[in-house]
């Protein structure tokens, strides 16, 4: 199966849809994941949605979870990794010249 490959640096093409701009940031939030250990240790996983308010420079004005894990720690973790993924490269020109929320799926699965 072909894999679509999707860049990071600099601009992203205009007709970026916000479902491609959801796993764009997705992707680049998981590059800062740290498993919590007590997770780890009492094998706790989940997925958190987060709501992510970014301003046209690509800076996170505000993040709200807008679906728990249901495990605190890892919720605190994905705030964690947003703060340090921001900012993101500027959106496409569509979405500059306003702020925009997008809805940001963030997963702790154990291997």
């Amino acid at each position: 199966s072909r894999r679509r490959h999707t860049r990071l640096q600099g601009d992203w093409s205009s007709d970026v849809c916000s479902s491609d701009l959801s796993s764009l940031l997705a992707n680049a939030i998981a590059k800062y994941k740290q498993y919590p250990k007590i997770a780890q240790m009492r094998g706790w996983q989940g997925t958190v949605i987060a709501d992510l308010e970014i301003d046209s420079k690509g800076s996170v004005i505000s993040v709200k979870i807008k679906k728990s894990s249901t495990y605190e720690v890892l919720d605190n973790e994905a705030l964690e990794m947003i703060k340090k993924a921001s900012p993101f490269p500027a959106p496409p020109e569509s979405l500059r010249g306003k702020n925009f929320n997008v809805l940001v799926p963030i997963s702790f699965k154990l291997e």
